[in-house]
């Protein structure tokens, strides 16, 4: 694995990094388009909601992080734990990010769930990007050992191993990507507010539900993880959503057929 991509004297450019910058700058011109596609025309909000989530999801990943080692652990070293390179967990950056979009939007008189339709595939392949660095810095987010044909050892990862192991970042880069491109095909078709988000929080639910049967993650209660059981609840969320507006978006549809 590629852990750094190359270090000129003191500055290193780290892949997982790298990565990470990556699906927020390809999130950022897509959401812009996007914005523009849908009629606003403060061309800044897209730049804004870009430096807000980008606060949210490192400041959030970090702090859940924390808060799952423990108080002791974070006491111990509260600076090194905030900005070391390691320990970034996504449903924390995905929840604080949230929160500061919200109030960014907000202050624009946009509604949050018009932003969350425009973003919803774009959440799902900035995910995607963010897992290749995942996997190009071997970084523990892989799985227990396997035999299977396509297992592989990641001994000069962050985390490294020499044994065989499912490449879990691998499995979420091929769900991820498979999931933004049905909803990218589903943008355009009439719907109601709040459909396209509801998508996204249940396929994003369900893809780490399943994901974490490869990954290894402690069992928090009846055999999940703390991903899980917070992925239960965005898949719950999600499907909630889109109960609710399913009727009505049958009828936009077969109007427009009709």
């Amino acid at each position: 694995m590629y852990p750094e991509i190359l270090s000129i004297g003191p500055i290193t450019l780290y892949s997982y990094g790298a990565m990470l910058a990556a699906a927020f700058l390809v999130g950022n011109w897509l959401l812009g388009r996007e914005w523009m596609r849908a009629g606003h025309t403060n061309s800044k909000v897209p730049d804004q909601i870009l430096i807000g989530a980008v606060v949210g999801g490192l400041v959030g990943s970090k702090l859940l992080y924390a808060f799952t080692e423990g108080i002791d652990y974070f006491v111990r070293d509260p600076l090194g734990t905030l900005f070391s390179g390691a320990g970034l967990i996504f449903h924390g950056g995905l929840g604080l990010a949230m929160l500061i979009v919200a109030w960014v939007i907000k202050r624009h008189s946009v509604k949050w769930l018009d932003v969350a339709d425009l973003g919803a595939p774009i959440i799902l392949l900035s995910y995607s990007i963010a897992r290749i660095g995942c996997f190009l810095s071997g970084d523990g987010d892989y799985g227990p050992p396997s035999d299977l044909p396509w297992a592989m050892a990641f001994p000069n990862g962050t985390v490294p191993t020499t044994v065989p192991v499912h490449p879990t970042p691998l499995y979420e880069v091929v769900a991820s990507t498979a999931v933004f491109s049905l909803l990218w095909r589903m943008r355009t078709r009439p719907a109601v507010r709040g459909w396209m988000a509801g998508w996204a929080f249940l396929a994003i639910g369900l893809e780490r539900v399943v994901a974490e049967y490869w990954r290894i993650n402690a069992d928090v209660g009846w055999g999940f993880s703390q991903a899980q059981w917070i992925s239960v609840a965005m898949a719950i969320a999600g499907a909630r959503m889109i109960s609710t507006r399913w009727k009505t978006v049958k009828k936009l549809r077969h109007g427009q057929s009709g």
